[in-house]
């Protein structure tokens, strides 16, 4: 799993992306959505002091590939494994 964020001064706001892959037969897009929630409740929780009208939003599935099936969300260049 790899877990990225992003800062963008200029909309003071900050994107989280998850990637997790797996050589095994299950699945782990839930993986990649609870290490994105997790990682915004906790910078939630650090920043709260400063700005308490903070939101976050827009959890989703980005794209998901896999040996049966592919699927990609709006804006996805091709396969890609897993991101959130």
């Amino acid at each position: 799993m790899q877990a990225l964020i992003f800062s963008n001064p200029d909309t003071h706001s900050i994107r989280i992306q998850a990637t997790v892959s797996l050589t095994g037969r299950t699945e782990v897009e839930m993986e990649a959505l609870t290490a994105v929630s997790v990682a915004g409740l906790t910078i939630y929780d650090m920043c709260k002091s400063y700005d308490k009208g903070m939101v976050i939003s827009t959890v989703r599935l980005i794209s998901k590939s896999g040996k049966k099936r592919h699927l990609a969300g709006k804006g996805c260049p091709g396969k890609q494994k897993p991101s959130v």
